[in-house]
């Protein structure tokens, strides 16, 4: 169950899993005082060498037909059209932690914790951009932050707050 909710990119949480088993054992005619307990959860997962990770990237959000249904529709413009491929540019942003710390730590064995401090969540967006060839590349954009984000693109009326960061300059 755990793998094919996996494999559609759905997640799965410890809660869910318990109600799940709790569930199954109805259906199986298990025993009526059964509890999907933390405990049962934890041993269940080890027994299954399953692990909680952070969900990261979109690349389940992708239509991937229609991104091959573009590809070759776009490869036959560039040919009827006579386009060379160092006239096509790509180009996709990125965000970069210039004041991030390593999350990890070398400790001696007599260590027992590596104290650290709080995660710094200062970045600036970049942007890169070069030709399909790979013989052009344009210089880096560099983003601060927005004066209008994202965020409130559908806000008719909002107050904006006083801020005391300096603009970077690019």
């Amino acid at each position: 169950m755990v793998h094919s909710k996996r494999t559609k990119g759905e997640p799965i949480s410890g809660p869910l899993l318990c109600e799940k088993a709790i569930q199954i054992n109805k259906k199986l005619g298990g025993s009526a005082d059964f509890k999907a307990s933390t405990g049962w959860l934890k041993n269940f997962k080890s027994r299954h060498g399953i692990r909680e990770l952070d969900i990261q990237g979109e690349i389940l959000s992708g239509d991937s037909a229609a991104a091959e249904k573009y590809k070759e529709t776009f490869s036959k413009l560039l040919k009827d059209e006579g386009y060379s491929l160092d006239l096509v540019y790509n180009a996709d942003e990125t965000g970069l932690n210039w004041k991030a710390l390593p999350r990890k730590s070398l400790a001696s064995k007599r260590e027992k914790a590596a104290p650290g401090f709080k995660v710094s969540k200062e970045r600036i967006t970049i942007m890169v951009a070069a030709n399909a060839t790979g013989t052009h590349a344009l210089p880096l954009l560099m983003i601060s932050k927005s004066k209008k984000p994202r965020c409130f693109k559908n806000v008719t009326c909002f107050y904006l707050l006083p801020t005391n960061h300096k603009r970077m300059r690019g």
